[in-house]
């Protein structure tokens, strides 16, 4: 069987109702509820503990950039990440995101990516 490389732009992705999808440039670090300043609320009530988040990706946006609810695409090493809009922080301005992990180990060992391809659906 021949592998396919699926490369997701806004020709190739058909959405429906009429959403549409806004293509940037973002530096994404890690966060997680254990962090200073963080708990398990999200900006839009979200509680990050209850069992079913644990099968979702959330990101804290700039509310100015990203519209809270936006569904994400992140293209990282040659993969995507979906994820939900629902928090913001003090430090989250401009095109930077924050990717929620549940542990701290696991936030540190994401590190920083500059310059990472996203797609904001609205």
């Amino acid at each position: 069987m021949q592998e396919e490389n699926l490369r997701l732009t806004t020709e190739n992705l058909e959405l429906k109702y009429g959403s549409q999808i806004k293509w940037g440039r973002f530096n994404i670090s890690g966060y997680t509820q254990y962090d200073d300043g963080c708990d398990n609320l999200t900006s839009i009530n979200l509680n990050l503990n209850n069992s079913w988040t644990k099968y979702f990706n959330f990101v804290a946006v700039d509310p100015l950039v990203v519209p809270y609810g936006s569904i994400l695409i992140i293209s990282l090493d040659n993969d995507f990440i979906i994820a939900l809009a629902t928090d913001c922080g003090g430090k989250i301005k401009g095109n930077k995101l924050d990717l929620y992990f549940d542990t701290l180990k696991e936030a540190f060992s994401f590190g920083t990516k500059e310059d990472v391809l996203v797609g904001v659906i609205k």
